[in-house]
């Protein structure tokens, strides 16, 4: 009876720092267990992406080919580019967090979804500059 009353909020945490669960079958457990699935390989991506985003950034922000748009990433890299690297690393693993904390609702869903294309669509910039770039 206690697994019944088991917060659905507990279920991920146990997942992704143990990576199994000791519980019997449950409809409601599967679902996470199917929805988790998909979102941790999902939020790699986003930080494998992102770390891309960054050093490519930093390409071309040292060849003086680009500027930074976002005014507090540029004070940032004006300080250092690891710091810049750091700050743009942890703002994204927090919000993986979140949205990670958050995996039951759609819009978290949808947040995760979003960022993945939104990253993939950067990457496609970023690529034509490099191949630009090469000629």
């Amino acid at each position: 009876m206690k697994l019944l009353q088991m917060r659905t909020l507990d279920l991920p945490w146990n997942l992704l720092l143990k990576g199994s669960y000791n519980v019997p079958y449950l409809p409601e457990v599967e679902r996470h267990f199917r929805r988790l699935q998909w979102l941790r390989p999902a939020l790699f991506a986003l930080f494998v992406l992102n770390t891309m985003d960054g050093l490519l950034t930093i390409l071309w922000l040292q060849k003086g080919l680009a500027t930074e748009a976002n005014p507090m990433m540029a004070q940032l890299i004006d300080t250092h580019p690891a710091l810049f690297m750091l700050g743009k690393l942890l703002l994204v693993f927090l919000g993986s967090m979140l949205l990670l904390r958050y995996y039951y609702r759609g819009s978290a869903v949808v947040g995760v979804v979003f960022l993945n294309v939104f990253y993939s669509g950067l990457m496609f910039y970023h690529f034509q500059g490099v191949v630009l770039l090469l000629r």
